[in-house]
């Protein structure tokens, strides 16, 4: 499930990233949520406190699993720029003492 989650986020990614318009962005969410609801036969699915304070396990609706589809790309993107600096520090060191 999480697998086949994460390749649907890298391959919509580059069309979200590109996307300058939030209605754009919501559209690709909407049709992960669909492929992975509709082909994938998947669910979205939250951890809540029980009330006697285990851990219990609901689906959301479609309008929280396109805002876990928005978080995935957001975090993606964050990771990714995160490394980019750590590589470019890491170059500049290379630099600097050669």
């Amino acid at each position: 499930g999480n697998i086949m989650f994460r390749e649907l986020i890298e391959k919509w990614r580059p069309e979200y990233d590109c996307s300058e318009r939030k209605i754009l962005k919501t559209t690709i969410a909407a049709q992960i949520v669909d492929i992975i609801q509709k082909e994938k036969k998947g669910r979205f699915l939250e951890r809540f406190k029980g009330l006697d304070g285990g851990v219990a396990w609901m689906e959301v609706d479609d309008r929280r699993a396109r805002e876990k589809v928005a978080l995935c790309f957001r975090s993606k993107r964050r990771q990714d720029n995160v490394m980019r600096a750590a590589m470019e520090i890491a170059k500049s060191k290379q630099s600097n003492t050669a």
